[in-house]
């Protein structure tokens, strides 16, 4: 069952939301790679939730530009990231093959923020298996002064958190309850309605 509730546990802690937009509109998929240390990887669900994820913030964007756009930026933060939290070879895989097969030209860039030498040889890894199209859109950015380069020409700070680059401004707490629960699912995270 593809329902919310079978979702939630692994979502609840804010591995994967959707939260602000690009200066162009674009949703913002975000995946914090250090809290899937607390649950460890369930091989069911882990396509399911990031699948989940990725249509969500394709809603966003289309409901923000009117269906003008379809693609979305992703961001994942990997600052924190080890051995602990490093995804099996065999999702990776799965979830690289699966975005080839089902969402050809949805990813627009392909952020990878702060990514220590252990995830770029497993990168190095998974590489292959990745589109020529899809290697073109990821970039890996290191540092402050990378931060503003390359993400603060596409996302202003106050759509930003502060993994994202220096002075973002989206407060890291969330309440990922509201957000899967409340938040009608074509909005972000703590995005306001205005009705």
């Amino acid at each position: 069952q593809y329902h919310i509730d079978n979702l939630a546990p692994n979502l609840l802690e804010g591995k994967l939301f959707v939260r602000g937009y690009s200066k162009d509109d674009r949703a913002l998929y975000i995946s914090r790679a250090h809290l899937f240390e607390a649950r460890g990887y369930d091989t069911e669900w882990f396509l399911k939730y990031n699948i989940y994820t990725l249509e969500r913030a394709i809603a966003c964007t289309e409901r923000a530009t009117d269906g003008e756009i379809e693609k979305v930026i992703a961001i994942f933060d990997l600052g924190q990231y080890s051995n602990k939290v490093r995804t099996p070879l065999t999702l990776s895989k799965d979830i690289t093959f699966c975005l080839r097969d089902h969402y050809p030209e949805r990813l627009e860039k392909v952020f990878m923020i702060d990514a220590p030498f252990l995830f770029r040889a497993f990168y190095n890894l998974v590489y292959p298996f990745i589109d020529n199209d899809t290697k073109q859109k990821i970039v890996f950015v290191t540092g402050d002064k990378e931060k503003e380069e390359k993400l603060g020409n596409m996302i202003s700070k106050d759509q930003s958190m502060l993994f994202m680059q220096p002075g973002g401004e989206m407060d890291t707490d969330l309440d990922m309850k509201a957000y899967l629960y409340e938040t009608p699912f074509d909005f972000t995270c703590e995005e306001e309605r205005n009705e």
